[in-house]
């Protein structure tokens, strides 16, 4: 449910970290140095062996490429074997073995007789970077390595002493330098040497870490504030498991650190301030009433989940739970609510200082923010032109679709239909009879392979929400379901669209599946830095399971319109602002001069989301968009040969990665149908 790294908006701003530190394989990532962890045995230069001869006979072929003389090759060698033979690898068109990989543990820098570690190819030296990116993102503190795993000793992974990360320019820069050793250890694999299934991680990571690094003199323009982190924390720590005695101490120790965290937060705000970053005065009265609302009710929402779940603990003794509850009571009172006292005043004070314009169009460097923040929603490499473009041409095609099917429609009270199903399992359990001839199957779900609660308060405009496993607990899904769709067509696009088969469905077919690198497209799939890839797919099986519920083609179509062209008209509206930096009047206008007025009516509203959730309909719309194109590409080019639910399978076996991707092979796809 966050966008990504949501590092950007969720966590991104308050790592601090560098890849360079971990050394589960030996790999600093800069250079990417790997050490055999299971001790095999080294290989002699001097014994004759079929490895030594494979290695002679790569050197000589590089040493008639380079030109290179036998002196002076003997000399490098005699200050540093290791750095020679880098050098020439890196040179050679025969590159057999990764450069950035197992190389400089081939020959030491200091004198020996012998290979300091097996050899390794460009695959396995490609699986090992993922897992340690893998590894180094999910361990940036205690909360998100929880999130992500449930026992991290799995993966070699120690609790970082950072509880609650903090945001601060500094963690800023040591999370692009991070990125940037990344890229460059990145770009030191030899493409052709990966398998397919790598090429897809690897043109995800690619696509990722230069769209973000683009950004990276724009920092200023994340907002810890705009974003939510602040008040999400409540909501994300009653989703933290707890199954025994160190959980809870975890749980503890973070909550400790709420204040510090807070209190960054607010010297943040006060640097975007002085910078001329500063939100609007509207947004920092939003943002005040947020925090005014935990000081008035004395942190009553760290308090009362926290009880009910801590006396559920049938292993705790009463004493146990009672210090515990006490403990957490102490650390609300005397941490959590006076951090969101202080960034409540701070925000006070800072007010007044933003600059009184809105959207990103209005600040330095805001456009090319903006774009970048566009194509994560969208997962694509479009630009915000060529996205209005787009939404402007296939919105004139839905309108008049949709004044078609409306007239003929009306008088069916089709909608009738969905009343039939009065619980999220009725849903589930209807959509499940009907796919198995167009989806994939998943493993058989187990009785509690969903936890369903009421939404949150804070969340009581959603129509519901899904939250996903940790990657070792692939059953730990849970969906909140809102009071206001438990019945009827919300209750059933809304179950579909969370559950099956929309989010939980996806995740759990990607947890499921043999995909290579799957832990790492797993945490870039949760972060949902390729947004529209989910979004698109969950707006997509929505029309393709109102069918399941009774209704005709025709009247599904119907209903998906509704939706899609109010998703659109927002996403434009969003445009609007944030690139194009139109008021409300000039977006009314251009809309009016397309013949595009169904919501025009409520330009307020469209403008009001567009500043407060900027990109926030684009993965729907978009992502549904650019699903659909593949969808009739593959249809085209196999007409009867066709299989809807081998084109489902491709998809998701695609692991939720950018469209851009996607379609580089779906060619490929389309060739084996064929």
């Amino acid at each position: 449910m966050f966008s990504l790294l949501s590092m950007m908006k969720r966590f991104s701003e308050k790592w601090n970290f560098s890849l360079a530190s971990r050394t589960r394989h030996r790999v600093k990532c800069d250079y990417f140095i790997y050490t055999s962890q299971d001790g095999r045995k080294k290989i002699e230069i001097e014994s004759v062996s079929c490895a030594k001869l494979r290695i002679l006979d790569i050197m000589a072929e590089v040493y008639s490429r380079l030109c290179l003389n036998l002196e002076e090759i003997c000399m490098r060698q005699e200050r540093r074997k290791s750095e020679i033979f880098i050098a020439l690898m890196l040179s050679s068109s025969m590159l057999l073995f990764s450069g950035c990989s197992v190389l400089q543990g081939i020959f030491p820098a200091e004198e020996t007789t012998e290979i300091a570690s097996d050899i390794v190819d460009e695959p396995d030296a490609f699986d090992d970077y993922c897992e340690e990116l893998f590894c180094q993102f999910v361990s940036v503190d205690q909360f998100v390595l929880h999130s992500y795993l449930e026992d991290p000793s799995a993966y070699d992974i120690s609790v970082p002493e950072e509880t609650l990360s903090e945001v601060s320019t500094e963690n800023y820069e040591d999370y692009y330098d991070s990125l940037q050793e990344a890229s460059d250890t990145l770009s030191g694999f030899d493409y052709n040497g990966l398998t397919d299934e790598q090429k897809i991680t690897y043109d995800t990571l690619k696509f990722f870490l230069e769209g973000e690094l683009g950004v990276r003199e724009d920092y200023m323009l994340n907002d810890p504030i705009l974003d939510g982190d602040y008040n999400n924390i409540s909501f994300e720590l009653g989703l933290f498991s707890i199954e025994d005695k160190d959980d809870i101490e975890m749980y503890l120790n973070i909550l400790d650190s709420v204040y510090e965290y807070l209190a960054s937060v607010a010297d943040f705000e006060s640097e975007k301030s002085e910078a001329g970053y500063f939100m609007t005065s509207s947004q920092a009265s939003s943002a005040i009433s947020s925090c005014d609302y935990v000081v008035r009710t004395d942190g009553e929402e760290f308090i009362t989940d926290f009880n009910v779940r801590i006396r559920s603990c049938d292993w705790l003794t009463q004493d146990e739970k009672e210090d515990y509850i006490d403990r957490n009571r102490d650390s609300v009172v005397d941490g959590v609510i006076m951090g969101y006292a202080l960034l409540r005043e701070r925000l006070l004070q800072l007010q007044k200082t933003g600059t009184g314009e809105i959207g990103y169009s209005s600040y330095e460097g805001g456009k090319d923010f903006y774009t970048w923040e566009l194509q994560k929603s969208t997962a694509t490499s479009l630009t915000p032109d060529e996205i209005y473009a787009l939404l402007d041409d296939t919105l004139t095609t839905w309108e008049k679709e949709y004044s078609i099917l409306y007239v003929q429609n009306k008088d069916t009270n089709y909608m009738n239909k969905f009343d039939d199903f009065t619980s999220p399992d009725d849903v589930i359990e209807n959509n499940l009879e009907n796919m198995e001839d167009e989806y994939p199957t998943l493993a058989e779900l187990p009785a509690d392979y969903c936890v369903q609660l009421p939404l949150p308060e804070e969340y009581s405009d959603y129509a519901g929400m899904y939250c996903g496993p940790q990657f070792d607990n692939i059953w730990g899904n849970t969906y909140y379901v809102s009071e206001d769709w438990s019945s009827g067509f919300g209750l059933y696009a809304t179950a579909s669209h969370e559950c099956i088969p929309g989010h939980l469905y996806q995740t759990e077919y990607l947890l499921q599946s043999d995909a290579a690198n799957l832990p790492i497209r797993f945490y870039f799939f949760t972060e949902g830095d390729a947004l529209g890839a989910q979004e698109g797919w969950t707006t997509y099986i929505e029309r393709e399971t109102y069918e399941y519920a009774g209704v005709t083609e025709d009247q599904a179509e119907e209903q998906s319109l509704d939706d899609l062209i109010y998703y659109a008209y927002m996403e434009m509206g969003d445009i609007a602002l944030n690139y194009y930096g139109w008021t409300e009047a000039e977006f009314e206008e251009n809309m009016e001069k397309a013949d595009h007025v169904t919501y025009l009516d409520y330009t307020s509203d469209i403008y009001e989301s567009a500043q407060n959730s900027p990109t926030g309909y684009a993965s729907y719309v978009v992502g549904y968009i650019e699903l659909s194109a593949l969808r009739d590409k593959a249809e085209e080019a196999l007409g009867s040969d066709f299989d809807l639910k081998a084109f489902h399978t491709f998809y998701l076996d695609m692991g939720g990665t950018y469209f851009d991707i996607s379609e580089k092979y779906l060619d490929a796809w389309i060739e084996e149908q064929k």
